[in-house]
């Protein structure tokens, strides 16, 4: 067995989501309205949210994903660009782990993202 093969994780359910916020509250609709548009028809759907800084868009993507990570069998991944200075690498490279690849020699976001 190579390093890189030791490396990388057995494939399973890949969850990375932020732990449940302590207190959240009044947003049930909003809830609701995206887990609906995530989960309508037959074909994975991409929800885009929009807003002003500081009307609580993460908080309510990192409720819901907490919530409702369970009910996606394909898993839940979760990406906060800014921490990695909006280097999209790093994440590419953290959830191909969490999905037992690895794709470390690939040094461009569009080979990673295949």
């Amino acid at each position: 067995m190579t390093r890189s093969q030791s490396s990388v994780a057995e494939p399973s359910t890949p969850v990375s989501v932020p732990a449940p916020l302590a207190h959240f509250a009044g947003r049930e609709v909003e809830l609701a309205a995206v887990r609906e548009a995530l989960t309508a028809g037959d074909i994975p759907q991409a929800v885009i949210i929009i807003g002003i800084g500081g009307v609580g868009k993460t908080a309510l993507v990192a409720q819901l994903a907490a919530q409702f990570a369970g009910d996606f069998p394909g898993g839940v991944l979760w990406a906060d660009l800014p921490t990695v200075g909006g280097d999209p690498l790093p994440v590419l490279g953290a959830w191909a782990r969490l999905c037992g690849r690895d794709v470390s020699a690939l040094h461009d976001p569009q080979a990673r993202a295949r």
